[in-house]
């Protein structure tokens, strides 16, 4: 199903994803298109683990803005 160990999310932790923050940013709360991607909370270069507590959906501009803070 999916590898904690893996640097991408999976199709499957996306989709329960989305249904859990309700198709929304985690970030801005606007509805997430097509275009989007999986963050990790504590990052995965930090030891973060690929898995459904430490993963949050964001669009394009919230990613690039939360990479650009570090």
């Amino acid at each position: 199903m999916f590898n904690p160990k893996a640097r991408l999310a999976s199709q499957w932790q996306c989709g329960i994803l989305m249904l859990q923050q309700r198709g929304l940013c985690a970030s801005c709360a606007q509805p997430l298109t097509d275009k989007f991607e999986a963050h990790h909370q504590q990052p995965y270069s930090e030891g973060g683990a690929t898995t459904l507590p430490n993963l949050e959906l964001l669009c394009l501009p919230c990613h690039r803005a939360k990479h650009s803070k570090r």
